[in-house]
């Protein structure tokens, strides 16, 4: 499975000057600091999300994150390629890049070594992936401009971005509903955190589901959300009728 990364470093030359290390995208673009990499640039299913780099210094950078891509053990994705598959699986990842080299095809430091780890990952391909770079993958001499600072998400604002996604739905009648809770106490990385939700319409119908809230920086700070939530209308099963069970993904 092809991979590749972007990072950036400071690297001493002899003379004192600091050198900035980029490196790949996975698309021949070099990056500073990314909050995102494309790991598969052909259909970019495979994805670091929520990158928040922890150790910078001469020789190598560090990262934490999640790792994303179509989940083909869920029953809307078996036997289909990763372009059919809408639903996603996320994982913990961590993210080490290093050995930098001065790479005559853009004329930039590039680092040229990657390793991924997401031990906890149902895909047993990505669970750790070593994989070494040559300058030729680094052919864009014009870097991409550093990202925002990263942003803080607390949990109480995280639930209440996902109790504003849920209200969006007009079905869910949200803000009406009994027994309302949101709790997001999964933090992936800085900006990215996981939610469970629960509520109920009288006392017949009821919700429950998982999401997650994350910020992205590409044209200004957002907040975004995905979620998954399944509803059950109980009289609808006592009376033996149709459709008295449904899903409901955002992604």
């Amino acid at each position: 499975m092809l991979l590749a990364v972007v990072a950036m470093g400071i690297l001493a030359s002899p003379a004192g000057a600091e050198r900035q290390v980029f490196f790949s995208d996975g698309c021949q673009r070099s990056q500073d600091e990314p909050a995102e990499v494309v790991l598969a640039c052909g259909d970019a299913k495979l994805r670091l999300v929520g990158l928040a780099w922890n150790r910078w210094d001469a020789h190598s950078a560090t990262a934490t994150g999640i790792l994303t891509h179509p989940d083909f053990d869920h029953s809307s994705c078996r036997g289909k390629p990763a372009v059919a598959c809408t639903v996603y699986s996320e994982t913990a990842a961590t993210v080490r890049v290093w050995r930098p080299v001065k790479c005559p095809s853009n004329g930039l430091w590039q680092f040229t070594r990657l390793r991924v780890a997401a031990p906890e990952d149902p895909d047993p391909t990505v669970r750790e992936v070593t994989r070494e770079y040559r300058c030729s993958e680094f052919a864009d001499a014009s870097p991409q401009p550093k990202r925002p600072r990263r942003v803080f998400i607390r949990r109480g604002q995280a639930e209440a971005w996902m109790g504003t996604a849920l209200s969006r739905r007009e079905v869910f009648q949200f803000q009406s509903g009994n027994s309302r809770s949101v709790r997001c106490r999964q933090r992936l990385s800085r900006d990215r955190i996981r939610c469970r939700m629960s509520w109920s319409l009288g006392d017949e119908i009821h919700f429950h589901g998982h999401g997650t809230i994350w910020i992205t920086y590409e044209s200004g700070i957002t907040w975004n959300y995905s979620y998954r939530v399944k509803g059950v209308n109980e009289f609808c099963l006592r009376v033996g009728g149709s459709g008295c069970r449904k899903t409901w993904v955002v992604r």
